[in-house]
């Protein structure tokens, strides 16, 4: 059995099993968001994976970083929902669309996001444990120009 992150999914009205994927849906350890009818989970080990809550089956699936050294691995991968867009801590930032796990974009940071946390306005900041932090502006911002 490779480690990895199961998902059981159980009927809210008569607490039955509802489905059983019966393998891990991703390698190493994942961190979860629900997103309306999608289960979505970050792994440690690269991979993000989204689940639909109905029928157990895989809506996508990404293989963001080949293998990464156990130091250089984030300490939590909970994804970010933020303007519409999920960040991804992983060996840098992903940003992705939490529907149709569609890539917005990446933030190649030099630090390992230990923590990460992003704004209303677009803005994105990672910490590493060793005590760096960064700050980016990763969304356009829209502005209204009117003529006089």
């Amino acid at each position: 059995h490779t480690e990895g992150t199961e998902v059981l999914g159980l009927d809210r009205d008569h607490g039955g099993f509802s489905f059983d994927l019966r393998r891990p849906i991703c390698t190493g350890r994942g961190a979860c968001v629900a997103v309306d009818d999608l289960l979505i989970a970050n792994s440690d080990r690269g991979e993000l994976v989204a689940v639909d809550t109905r029928t157990g089956d895989i809506r996508y699936r990404h293989v963001f970083g080949g293998y990464m050294h156990p130091d250089e691995r984030p300490r939590f991968q909970v994804p970010v929902l933020r303007s519409g867009a999920l960040f991804l801590p992983q060996a840098e930032v992903y940003v992705v669309c939490p529907h149709t796990g569609t890539l917005l974009g990446r933030l190649p940071c030099d630090l390992v996001p230990d923590a990460l946390r992003a704004d209303e306005a677009g803005g994105v900041y990672v910490a590493e444990a060793s005590g760096y932090i960064a700050a980016y502006h990763a969304l356009p911002t829209l502005s209204l120009v009117r003529k006089d």
